[in-house]
């Protein structure tokens, strides 16, 4: 990869001047095969990725049964500092999460990665069954695939709705920053509805 930096890009009606950009081969921005994610197993080659550098300054509204993404400049609501907010950067995206149980934990929100994960630490707390199916993920965030253990049921709280989700994956690595996450949210989260990501306001929902 090599830094670089565009001089005008255009998302529909908003205009983005000299941002800093990494340029990098093009058998490297390429999606393998999975009908999970209706890609096709040639694969999809893409000519970008949109990183957080942009959409922290965007109000973000995606429908993935629909296929179409909202971008709009984003109002400031005064809610930053207040119990309305449940989107920080530290790092990278945090988005707040209520267990079953009540307890507040922070998931990285990873919109490249198809499937939702949990920490091994948060199964134990939450003492949620989990089952070994094979399955096997796919994706920019999990490019190859391996073995997994899932947890097939968990309802959590996002963004004030309580979501019962499925087939969540478990991971355990050892810490490898100041700030780890309690789990991370995919894409895949997006069937209960629009996620909207406004990142000025400190704001994560789905559906509504």
């Amino acid at each position: 990869m090599r830094p670089a930096v565009l001089k005008r890009m255009e998302i529909g009606p908003i205009v983005i001047t000299n941002t800093p950009a990494m340029i990098m081969d093009a058998s490297l921005l390429r999606l393998k095969g999975s009908s999970a994610a209706s890609v096709p197993w040639a694969g999809l080659s893409i000519d970008g990725i949109i990183g957080w550098d942009l959409i922290q300054h965007l109000a973000i509204s995606m429908d993935f049964a629909s296929g179409t993404i909202v971008l709009q400049q984003p109002e400031n609501l005064g809610i930053r500092g207040t119990s309305a907010q449940n989107l920080v950067w530290v790092g990278k995206p945090f988005v707040q999460v209520r267990t079953t149980l009540g307890d507040t934990v922070q998931f990285a929100l990873d919109t490249g990665a198809q499937s939702t994960f949990v920490n091994d630490a948060v199964v134990k707390k939450v003492r949620a069954a989990t089952s070994t199916p094979g399955a096997r993920v796919f994706g920019i965030a999990a490019s190859g695939g391996q073995l997994v253990r899932l947890v097939p049921r968990l309802r959590l709280e996002v963004g004030g709705r309580s979501l019962l989700m499925r087939d969540l994956i478990v991971f355990t690595r050892p810490p490898s920053g100041l700030v780890e996450s309690d789990g991370i949210l995919g894409s895949n989260i997006g069937r209960f509805g629009t996620v909207t990501i406004d990142a000025t306001n400190g704001v994560f929902s789905v559906g509504g």
